[in-house]
């Protein structure tokens, strides 16, 4: 009997829980419902790896038995950048929200999903059923209280709660259909909503941004990196939680599906009072205007439509995207990631349950990770930095090779060149045994007026292989 991990539609912050009966439906691969739930004090103060014992689990107002209950560390990460602060979060093996801000905010507490497994009802497919969830007052042993914690960076506060007092926040429907673990809205009445904004003939697209960029890890499988900004589509700061859906349609050069994948979150604030913390900080923390995530496609022409509804309001937002044929053989580049934003990167936290985003694989080049930006309109004052990738099959095991690269930029107006770099050794990025040179460079643009502009890279080596001009643009303002 097979599981999935419905945590799709959870989001990081406490925010996300306060109109969870608003929320998309679960979905069910198998024969196994997973019910993802969390449980909170009134203080806000989560109750981590609880049992089948402390639940009951009914299904169209008829309780069900419990098969067990898995534990998941939700994925919640804070860090600090070249600009500010990121808040990120997931609950999809590839699929992250993030909320970018100039300030920082020192706080990151663990975040648990307690999965609830019960066999439901022989039921017809394609229908839907309502499912609750209720903690037991009482423990195995007839105890009321229960320890509860919340974590201050590094500092963990505990304390004794009543259980008939706790709050249990869980989907409260499902529907028996079959659905991927990166399409978790798929079958819903949010996702058909969705697929007729993406098939329209015409759409509002205004404060959305949108990049994608096909890079290729070792197994040559391309796998393409979408980057979406949407900070200017509305600031709904100091509501009540509201919802936000993406759905992504890539469509071939025929106009057939090739595939599709979609997410979800929820936003807005939660006014409890906490050590030291104010709720408006609160409220601004579970509010995101970046996602990211990845999607492999075989070689070939598409068109990507990314569908937003943010809060009701729908925006939608496409790129074109090429694949091209890898030969790990021959010297190879990738496309190319305009970035903003970078951090230090860190080795994950280690956790004694499962993480989500484990198949996510970051941009990283010197220690260093970069963030694929929606947004390639740069202000003077933003780093624009080139992400690309090398693919030098002389560097494998103890083979060794001279890699060169050039970027450069013409004005997409008249076709005049107006920078570049020059031909630059790639040796500072250059990994011993590894044929795959991940390549990070800053481009001046000071001395570049407004206006839009093509940016190319090419990538050569002292065998005298040299690639085609990959091709990128980007506007300054």
């Amino acid at each position: 009997m097979r599981i999935l991990l419905l945590c799709g539609v959870f989001s990081c912050s406490l925010a996300p829980f306060l109109h969870a009966q608003d929320a998309p439906a679960i979905r069910v691969e198998a024969h196994e419902v997973l019910v993802p739930v969390r449980v909170f004090s009134n203080k806000a103060y989560e109750v981590p790896q609880l049992d089948a014992s402390d639940f009951h689990v009914f299904e169209d107002g008829q309780e069900q038995q419990i098969q067990k209950v898995i534990s998941v560390r939700a994925y919640d990460r804070m860090f600090n950048d070249n600009l500010g602060v990121g808040d990120e979060w997931a609950r999809t093996p590839r699929g992250k929200w993030t909320s970018f801000r100039d300030t920082a905010l020192s706080i990151a507490s663990p975040a648990y999903v307690h999965l609830i497994a019960y066999v439901p009802p022989s039921s017809k497919p394609e229908s839907c059923h309502q499912i609750k969830v209720k903690l037991d007052p009482k423990d195995a042993s007839g105890g009321r209280f229960i320890s509860a914690q919340v974590q201050f960076g590094q500092k963990v506060i505990k304390e004794q709660v009543d259980r008939r007092k706790l709050l249990v926040l869980s989907r409260t429907e499902y529907c028996n259909t079959e659905h991927s673990s990166y399409d978790p809205l798929n079958g819903t009445e949010v996702s058909k909503v969705l697929e007729q904004y993406a098939a329209a003939t015409e759409a509002r697209k205004d404060g959305l941004s949108l990049q994608a960029s096909a890079f290729y890890p070792e197994s040559g499988t391309a796998r393409v990196y979408v980057g979406l900004d949407f900070s200017s589509i509305g600031n709904q700061t100091g509501i009540p939680s509201f919802n936000i859906s993406l759905l992504a349609m890539i469509y071939k050069k025929d106009g057939a599906l090739a595939t599709r994948f979609s997410d979800s979150t929820q936003a807005g604030c939660l006014f409890v009072r906490r050590p030291t913390l104010a709720s408006y900080q609160l409220c601004k923390e579970g509010i995101p205007n970046h996602y990211e995530t990845q999607v492999d496609l075989s070689p070939g022409d598409y068109d990507l439509r990314v569908v937003l509804d943010y809060g009701g309001q729908l925006r939608r937002v496409q790129v074109p995207i090429t694949v091209d044929k890898f030969d790990a053989k021959q010297l190879g580049m990738s496309g190319i990631a305009l970035c903003k934003r970078f951090h230090k990167r860190s080795e994950p936290e280690q956790s004694p349950v499962p993480t989500m985003l484990f198949e996510f694989l970051p941009l990283l080049s010197a220690g260093m990770e970069f963030t694929i930006t929606g947004d390639t309109h740069y202000k003077k004052w933003e780093p624009l930095i080139v992400y690309f990738e090398a693919y030098e099959p002389l560097l494998a095991g103890a083979g060794s090779g001279n890699v060169q690269f050039e970027v450069r930029i013409f004005d997409a107006k008249t076709g005049e060149a107006r920078d570049g770099t020059g031909l630059l050794g790639a040796q500072p990025w250059v990994q011993a045994g590894n044929p795959i040179i991940p390549i990070a460079e800053k481009i001046s643009i000071n001395k570049l007026a407004p206006s839009a502009y093509r940016l190319e890279v090419q990538v050569s080596d002292s065998a005298g292989a040299r690639t085609g001009w990959r091709t990128t643009s980007f506007t300054l303002e």
